[in-house]
């Protein structure tokens, strides 16, 4: 399907973003859907509160002293901002896995947002779900499964990383909220690289 197709096709806009004003769009949608609300917080904070009740444990144990097992934990933290690329590379990869061709990525560093656009690729909900979930669960897993193989101080580093990178998902979850708010459509999404501007639209 191509953008040219979709007025003939009947599909009529619903929603435009501005890649310079992303994230009052995505806190619009993810704040209607109480199920993402839950499922964002318990994903960001189970991380944390295993890893808090792991530093209790251990310092109670005398097997690591508090200010060691906090300053691993933000560590963690801090090292997932360096999976920021490896995140919006699996979404490009996500994107050519479903057909598109012309990819890019888009920063905001005053805003600390971070894109990965495929320009004029029209994503219907099954698409754009791959393309929203992928980075989301392969970096989890990646996160996860280590731990079963390294000592608890590693764990520590390990669920400080899951927990801030879930946190940097919401603008993924954001947009599968949407989806979801619109469920009973069919809605489509492309991106416009030069207008800086993402579509959304349904039938």
């Amino acid at each position: 399907m191509e953008v040219e197709d979709l007025d003939r096709l009947g599909y009529v806009e619903l929603d435009v973003m501005d890649h310079d004003n992303i994230m009052p769009f995505i806190r619009t949608y993810l704040g209607k859907s109480v199920a993402s609300k839950w499922i964002f917080a318990i994903a960001c904070f189970l991380p944390l509160g295993f890893a808090v009740g792991s530093i209790i444990g251990l310092h109670l144990r005398d097997k690591l002293p508090w200010g060691e097992g906090v300053n691993l934990l933000f560590l963690g933290i801090a090292c997932a901002f360096l999976l920021i690329p490896v995140h919006e590379c699996i979404h490009m990869l996500a994107y050519r896995s479903q057909g598109a061709t012309n990819t890019s990525f888009g920063v905001d560093l005053k805003r600390f947002v971070f894109l990965a656009l495929a320009d004029r690729f029209v994503a219907d909900r099954r698409a754009f779900r791959i393309v929203a979930a992928a980075p989301f669960v392969m970096i989890t897993v990646c996160l996860l499964v280590p731990m079963a193989f390294v000592h608890a101080q590693a764990q520590l580093v390990l669920l400080g990383a899951l927990s801030m990178h879930t946190a940097c998902c919401s603008g993924d979850l954001g947009l599968l909220a949407y989806f979801d708010h619109h469920r009973g459509k069919d809605v489509v999404t492309y991106d416009d690289v030069a207008a800086k501007r993402s579509y959304f639209l349904a039938r």
